[in-house]
């Protein structure tokens, strides 16, 4: 089958380099983005889709334009306190995706530590999440319960700390146990977000540099 995609936080480090991943193998996608931030993308073959994610009625606007069969949810903030962006954009995607009866898998981008990973984290790791990204981890507890709420099914993928530059093409992954490192390339996390979207998979895993 193939595949329609469309992007929350397609502007973000992590969403660019989705876009870019799309665009690599084919797939026919669209960036849902801020008016005046679509000039951040470099991909030509992404169609830009323009409203604010906080907004339910934009948000639904962009979901019903085109038969999307997946959505990809990278959204996010800079800010290290407690922001609403992820748990009140991604409420907006699956209320929508409900109102209109719409079969689409959602791939969100988490994190580590987060829902049944938080056992993972050892030492430094879970002594640093909890002392300064606690309003984030927060934000990504509400996020992964509502997307599992989603009838048409989700991926969640946690990846630990995210780095810029180009895919290695190693990526570890782990339901339970310690990953081997704490870094991972955007671009790895990109690539393995496409390799699973065109599977098809389901559930959720923590994944890093292998």
């Amino acid at each position: 089958m193939s595949k329609t995609v469309l992007v929350f936080g397609a502007t973000g480090k992590t969403g660019i380099q989705l876009c870019e991943a799309l665009q690599e193998k084919g797939i026919t996608h669209a960036a849902f983005v801020r008016e005046g931030s679509q000039g951040k993308l470099t991909t030509e073959s992404t169609l830009r889709l323009f409203g604010d994610v906080l907004n339910a009625e934009q948000v639904g606007h962009a979901i019903g334009s085109q038969p999307f069969t997946d959505i990809i949810v990278s959204l996010g903030s800079r800010e290290l306190k407690n922001n609403p962006v992820r748990s009140e954009g991604t409420r907006n995607i699956v209320e929508a995706l409900k109102a209109q009866n719409l079969n689409c898998r959602l791939h969100v981008v988490s994190a580590h530590g987060v829902g049944d990973s938080r056992s993972q984290l050892k030492g430094m790791s879970k002594l640093f999440a909890n002392l300064f990204l606690k309003g984030t981890m927060q934000e990504h507890e509400l996020q992964e319960g509502l997307v599992k709420e989603n009838p048409g099914g989700y991926h969640i993928v946690r990846p630990v700390g995210l780095q810029d530059g180009p895919a290695t093409g190693r990526v570890a992954t782990s339901a339970e146990g310690k990953l081997p490192y704490n870094t991972i390339k955007r671009a790895d996390v990109a690539q393995f977000i496409m390799d699973h979207l065109i599977a098809g998979s389901q559930g959720s895993v923590s994944i890093s540099k292998g």
